[in-house]
């Protein structure tokens, strides 16, 4: 066991460099290759906190089709609660993207949109959720695949669902292999590799704000 490795398992990171160097404080050196390699190119991605980022991006109101109560389904309001029908209308109408002022507790893990997997790492914006499966001697599982597929689908679902989606594998040594799921219905449409051009080194061009 490395030094302080307890400790580093349980350090909350902020940055793309707190995230590579807690990996690397307790991983192995066989695991810790292939990501040095893909953060050396693409400094942006981040390896921990990626339900926290969608449930961020979320939050932000970047899908019309998605708010407070349809995140949250305990945050519905019942109509007991109001003198008539009006108040409980306007507050729904006022609440439906005020998610700060709700006296409810937010659980995103209970949410239908909360992602059923973890990816290795990743980079979430209000134009895209790009996902990085670094693949050992084999390629994605079939119920990873199956996860993943079926959370595209629920959000091909949302009305105004706004960013390009891109599962993409990764080899061991950290080379890209292949696309293991996509979702580019909405402008921008880029592709993949057009999507990794601006975000490769840092490129000025995609300061697409993470969340």
């Amino acid at each position: 066991m490395k030094n302080n490795e307890k400790n580093w398992r349980n350090k909350r990171t902020k940055t793309p460099q707190q995230d590579l160097e807690k990996f690397i404080n307790i991983h192995t050196e066989k695991q810790i290759l292939p990501y040095t390699k893909i953060v050396k190119e693409y400094p942006s991605l981040r390896i921990y906190g990626f339900r926290r980022a969608i449930k961020n991006l979320f939050e932000s109101g970047v899908c019309e089709g998605i708010g407070h109560f349809d995140l949250y389904d305990n945050c519905d309001p019942k109509e007991e609660d109001f003198k008539n029908e009006d108040d409980m209308y306007d507050y729904m109408d006022k609440m439906r993207y005020n998610f700060k002022d709700c006296p409810n507790k937010h659980t995103f893990l209970r949410s239908l949109w909360c992602p059923p997997f973890l990816p290795d790492l990743y980079f979430v914006s209000k134009e895209l959720i790009l996902c990085i499966e670094v693949e050992d001697t084999n390629k994605v599982s079939k119920a990873k695949q199956s996860a993943i597929d079926w959370w595209i689908l629920d959000l091909d679902a949302i009305d105004g669902f706004v960013p390009n989606i891109y599962v993409l594998g990764y080899t061991r040594f950290g080379n890209f292999d292949w696309v293991v799921s996509s979702y580019t219905e909405v402008p921008p449409r880029k592709t993949h590799d057009e999507w990794l051009d601006i975000l490769r080194n840092d490129n000025k061009e995609a300061k697409v704000e993470q969340n």
